[in-house]
């Protein structure tokens, strides 16, 4: 700094005491981290993940740590995270959830639970998460479905009902995202079936499906429902994956 300057700053501090002088700050990317470190929640146990679930509820950003810290959103991706090394003891823990903790922590719990899942414990996990809340999992439920190895009824029963949710409630592929041209999902109809709840569960009954017949009456309305879905993403996603033709009515999910 010239002579001028340091004296006019020494002539601030004297004036402005209570100020801490610094530096600027130089402008710096962070990736918004968990308001809980990776190693630390390796040693958590249920019921330090509940109260800390239930203590950071909302999504915000704490920028006075460096580097800075999300909430709710970032500590639920580090459930997910811990729940794809222990699935089982996280699928329990999610029944332990209640309306206290957003619902993002079971929405990242189902979404990381691997297709070995028992399917009693899945549906129980999913059962749960559907009565606390709603359509608010539907994707995810449908998702997690879409992989699992041994479907049962209740777990067609859970696409048939996710297979009623409002999302998406538009043609997402052909609506402008922004001012420009370019439409979400670049106009992919697919893409946006498949970020959809009831795209997922398209994709969801087609896998139920594929193997065998036991539970074609349980969704023989869905997919009557999402063969005509007035949505023309959702139909896309239900043609991903052929039925077998000796399945009566499941036909109608590549018939269009």
């Amino acid at each position: 700094m010239s002579d001028g300057a340091k004296r006019k700053l020494a002539e601030l501090a004297r004036r402005f005491t209570d100020q801490v002088l610094s530096s600027p700050s130089p402008i710096e990317v962070h990736f918004v981290g968990p308001p809980i470190g990776e190693e630390a929640s390796e040693k958590m146990s249920d019921d330090n993940w509940l109260q800390a679930l239930a203590k950071h509820d909302r999504d915000e950003t704490s920028w006075t740590r460096d580097p800075p810290v999300g909430g709710a959103r970032e500590l639920a991706q580090l459930l997910g995270r811990r729940t794809s090394e222990n699935p089982e003891r996280f699928a329990h823990l999610a029944l332990r959830l209640d309306h206290a903790i957003p619902a993002s922590a079971i929405d990242q719990i189902i979404w990381n639970l691997p297709e070995t899942t028992d399917p009693e414990v899945l549906a129980d996990v999913c059962e749960h998460a559907r009565e606390l809340y709603g359509e608010e999992v539907g994707r995810s439920i449908c998702s997690t479905i879409a992989k699992v190895n041994t479907p049962s009824n209740r777990i067609a029963m859970l696409v048939a009902s996710c297979a009623k949710d409002s999302d998406p409630d538009r043609e997402l592929a052909h609506t402008p995202a922004g001012t420009g041209e370019q439409t979400y999902y670049g106009g992919d109809l697919f893409n946006a079936g498949l970020n959809s709840t009831r795209g997922e569960a398209a994709l969801a009954a087609a896998h139920i499906l594929f193997d065998t017949d036991e539970f074609t009456d349980t969704l023989r309305v869905a997919v009557q429902a999402l063969a005509s879905d007035p949505i023309l993403a959702v139909r896309t996603c239900r043609k991903r994956k052929k039925i077998k033709p000796t399945m009566s009515d499941s036909a109608i999910i590549t018939s269009r």
